[in-house]
């Protein structure tokens, strides 16, 4: 399997970020918090780095949603939103609440 911290390098419009660090008995650093972001628009031209992307835990319709590259999260309630842009969103979700209802999603 490739160095995610390697390919990164090696490719324009990835980054590298690190949480978390420890240190071990033998003196190494080690990181626990370790994030590959990739620009989605790179896909067609990187297909390596995006073949490592393990989907068997994300939740299926955000895979799916991803796939029309659309940002879908996924929630616990039963009213479904469909809205243009992230502030609206929110300010539709809170309405939501407000009168008692949960959202099911924040697209």
């Amino acid at each position: 399997m490739p160095d995610p911290k390697a390919a990164a390098a090696a490719k324009p419009g990835y980054t590298n970020s690190y949480g978390s660090y420890v240190a071990t008995n033998e003196g190494e650093i080690i990181s626990l918090d370790a994030r590959l972001n990739c620009d989605a628009t790179a896909s067609f031209r990187q297909k390596d780095i995006f073949s490592l992307d393990e989907v068997s835990e994300s939740d299926p319709r955000e895979v799916d949603a991803n796939k029309y590259n659309l940002n879908y999260v996924g929630m616990d309630g039963n009213i479904g939103c469909l809205v243009n842009g992230a502030g609206l969103a929110m300010a539709t979700m809170d309405i939501i609440k407000l009168h008692g209802g949960e959202p099911a999603n924040f697209l």
